[in-house]
């Protein structure tokens, strides 16, 4: 049966004007630094020691003061994205405007500096929060399901989603159905993982491989086959993180797509 979900919109409002606030604070103290490269580092130590700070013992555990910061490590997290993908091209087109003794504005058709960068849309910001449990009552992080058209950005949020857990101590993993679609959407934040120190922590497959390493996690399979009918002693299982310490995030771009991708593959 169908059931009507009221989003906390007000609280996701306040959520984003923090993260506005706090990405632009960090992308302008890189502007203006002497030294790019140092204010990378210190966005990546500054997220590292505020997510240290609240890091959670499991995902039942989703504090008010975890909360609060969710905008601040959003904000990190993209603004890093934003400077490593686009920041050099930047700051090349505002050395020769203002070399050329033009402005920032610029005449009428002239690039506008902000359209250079890579930045995240609005709706993708808002999208995050909700995922990371910002305005949720309750104490603990929901499992949740969303639509999210072609084009519209999965890459992205999925990409910020997982270093921010990652950052939170958690282990991720992304599926997909694609094998295409996985490698493409980790390369696209692999760069940011690895800043961030997260790289070990985040995983991206298909729904296929995914569900392959879960049998994994429980032993050789055919070990176990054969210890069986020979009536031996079952090997133990190899020790695994707790579930609560694990995230999991899907991609699915049609139902039709999903089905025939995990039929297809032996």
């Amino acid at each position: 049966r169908r059931r009507e979900v009221k989003l906390p919109t007000d609280k996701l409002v306040e959520g984003y004007k923090q993260y506005q606030k706090h990405y632009d604070k960090c992308f302008l103290e890189w502007g203006g630094a002497s030294s790019g490269r140092d204010q990378l580092a210190n966005i990546v130590r500054t997220a590292a020691s505020e997510a240290a700070a609240v890091r959670p013992a499991s995902s039942r555990e989703w504090s008010e003061q975890l909360v609060s910061v969710l905008p601040r490590l959003v904000a990190h997290v993209f603004c890093y994205f934003t400077i490593a993908n686009s920041g050099e091209s930047y700051k090349r087109l505002k050395d020769s405007k203002l070399g050329g003794g033009g402005s920032e504005s610029g005449s009428e058709g002239a690039t506008k500096l902000d359209n250079v960068l890579l930045q995240p849309h609005s709706a993708q910001v808002l999208t995050v929060l909700q995922m990371l449990g910002y305005g949720s009552a309750g104490g603990q992080l929901r499992c949740q399901l969303m639509q999210i058209r072609t084009g519209e950005g999965k890459s992205i949020i999925l990409g910020a989603c997982s270093a921010v857990l990652a950052l939170l101590g958690f282990r991720v993993r992304c599926v997909c159905y694609s094998e295409y679609l996985s490698e493409r959407d980790y390369a696209l934040f692999k760069s940011i993982f690895q800043a961030f120190h997260v790289l070990d922590r985040v995983t991206y497959s298909t729904i296929t491989r995914y569900s392959e390493d879960c049998v994994e996690r429980k032993g050789n399979i055919r070990d176990l086959t054969e210890a069986l009918l020979r009536g031996e002693t079952l090997p133990s299982a190899p020790a695994a993180a707790p579930a609560s310490q694990t995230a999991a995030g899907l991609r699915v771009d049609s139902e039709e797509e999903a089905c025939n991708g995990a039929a297809g593959t032996s």
